[in-house]
C-alpha cells in the first residue's frame, strides 16, 4: 500500500490534535477521566486497487518461483539423468575398452607366445644343425689325421727304406774307397825285417779334401809296436790318398781296415 505526502501530512495533524485534547482535559478535570479511544482511519480511494495488485503481483512471483522451482527441478533431473546416461556410456565405453585391451593383450601374448616357440623351434634347430656339421667337421678332421698319420707312416717307411739302401749302399761304396786305401797305403807299406806272418789293423786317417794326410794313427795295434809304426809311415807315404769313385761318400777322418797279403 502506497501513501502519498498529503495523506502523511492530514495524519499528523490530526495527531497532534489529539494529544492536545487530552492534555487540557486532564489539567481541568480532577479526576482523571480516561481519554476515549480514536482510531484513525486514513481514507485512500486507491488502496482497494492497491491490495489487489499486490496480491496479483504477489501470485505471479509466487508463480514465477513455482515454475523457477519446476524448471529447476526439471533440470537438474535432466542433469541427473544425463549425469547417470554419460557415466553409463562411460562405463560402457570403459567396458569395451577393456575387453578391446584384454583382447589384445591375449593376442599379444598368443603372438609372443607363438614367436618364443619358433625361436626356441629355431634355436634347437640351429643347435642340431651345428651339432651334425660340427660332428662332420671332427669326423673329416679325424679321417684327415688318419689319412695324414697313414701317410706320415708310409712316409716314414718310404725314408727309412731309402735311408736303408742309401746307408747300404754308401757303406758299400765306403768300404770300396776303404780297400781301394789299403791297397793304395800297402804299395807304400815297407815290412819291418823282425816280423813274419798275416796281421790286421784298424787305421784312423785326417785327411784334407784333396786327399792329403794330415795325420794318421793306429787305433788297433797290429801287433807290434813295430808293425804300428810302419803302417803310419806307409800312410804318409801314401799321401795324397785316392779319392772315392763317389765324391758323396768322402770324408775328412775316415777309419779303414789294414791287412797286407803275403
Amino acid at each position: 500500500m502506497t501513501f502519498s505526502l498529503r495523506h502523511l501530512a492530514a495524519a499528523l495533524l490530526l495527531h497532534v490534535a489529539l494529544f492536545g485534547l487530552l492534555v487540557s482535559g486532564v489539567q481541568c478535570a480532577r479526576k482523571p477521566v480516561r481519554p476515549p479511544v480514536i482510531q484513525a482511519v486514513l481514507l485512500d480511494p486507491d488502496r482497494k486497487q492497491t491490495a489487489q495488485q499486490k496480491r496479483a503481483a504477489e501470485q505471479r512471483r509466487a508463480e514465477q518461483r513455482r515454475r523457477a522451482e519446476a524448471e529447476k527441478k526439471r533440470l537438474e533431473a535432466e542433469a541427473r539423468k544425463k549425469k547417470l546416461a554419460e557415466e553409463a556410456q562411460r562405463k560402457k565405453t570403459e567396458e569395451i575398452q577393456r575387453k578391446a585391451a584384454e583382447a589384445q593383450r591375449r593376442k599379444e601374448l598368443a603372438e609372443q607366445k607363438k614367436a618364443e616357440e619358433q625361436a626356441r623351434r629355431k634355436q634347437e634347430q640351429d643347435e642340431k644343425r651345428e651339432q651334425q656339421e660340427r660332428t662332420q667337421r671332427e669326423l673329416q678332421a679325424k679321417a684327415r689325421m688318419e689319412d695324414q698319420l697313414r701317410q706320415e707312416d708310409i712316409r716314414r717307411d718310404l725314408e727309412r727304406e731309402q735311408g736303408a739302401r742309401a746307408a747300404s749302399e754308401r757303406e758299400r761304396k765306403l768300404a770300396e774307397w776303404a780297400a781301394v786305401l789299403s791297397r793304395h797305403v800297402q804299395k807304400h807299406w815297407i815290412r819291418p825285417a823282425s816280423t813274419t806272418g798275416k796281421f790286421q789293423c784298424i787305421v784312423s786317417v785326417e785327411q784334407l779334401p784333396d786327399g792329403t794326410v794330415r795325420a794318421a794313427h793306429i787305433d788297433k795295434t797290429c801287433g807290434s809296436s813295430a808293425l804300428d809304426k810302419s803302417v803310419e809311415d806307409a800312410v804318409y807315404r801314401a799321401s795324397p790318398l785316392p779319392r772315392p769313385a763317389d765324391p758323396s761318400v768322402f770324408e775328412r777322418d775316415l777309419t779303414f781296415i789294414f791287412e797286407p797279403g803275403p
